[in-house]
C-alpha cells in the first residue's frame, strides 16, 4: 500500500501521526508544493523551500526508522491540484493529511475527499512530540 503525506506545515514529522499515517503503507510519498499563488515574493520563496526540505529531509530519517520505503517530491503549482495529481500518478491508495484547524485545510479536505482514486485520511496528533512534553527535574 502507498501512502502520500503532503508536507503543509512544520508538524508532518511528529512521531505520532507518522505512526497512524504509515501504519498500513509498505511505500511513503513526502509532497512539498511550493504554491507560488500564495507567495509574495521569491525571498519568501526560497524560506518556504529550505524549511520546507528540512522538514520532508527529517521525516523521511524517522520513516526509514520504520522500515518503509519513502520517497520525496518538489512540486511547483496549485496545492489542491498538485496532490490531487500526484496520488494519481503515483497510485497512492491513501492521502494521508495533519488536521489543521483553518479554513485552507477544510477546503482542501473537501476538495480531496470528492475525488474517487484514494481515500483521505485526516489524523489529530499532539501538538509537541513526547519528549517536549516531560518537565525539567527540580533541584
Amino acid at each position: 500500500m502507498k501512502t502520500l503525506i503532503p508536507i503543509l506545515s512544520k508538524r508532518e514529522g511528529n512521531e505520532a501521526f507518522l505512526k497512524k499515517a504509515t501504519a498500513k503503507s509498505k511505500e511513503i510519498i513526502l509532497l512539498l508544493v511550493i504554491d507560488t499563488r500564495s507567495s509574495m515574493s521569491s525571498g519568501f520563496t526560497a524560506t518556504e523551500i529550505s524549511q520546507g526540505q528540512k522538514i520532508m529531509k527529517t521525516t523521511k530519517e524517522k520513516i526509514g526508522k520504520m522500515r518503509k520505503a519513502c520517497e520525496t517530491l518538489l512540486e511547483w503549482g496549485d496545492t489542491f491540484t498538485r496532490i490531487d495529481h500526484t496520488a494519481k500518478l503515483r497510485r497512492a491508495n491513501t492521502v494521508a493529511l495533519l488536521k489543521q484547524d483553518n479554513q485552507f485545510f477544510k477546503e482542501l479536505v473537501e476538495f480531496l475527499k470528492k475525488q474517487k482514486a484514494y481515500k483521505v485520511i485526516v489524523i489529530e496528533a499532539p501538538q509537541k512530540e513526547e519528549n517536549e512534553k516531560k518537565p525539567a527535574k527540580k533541584l
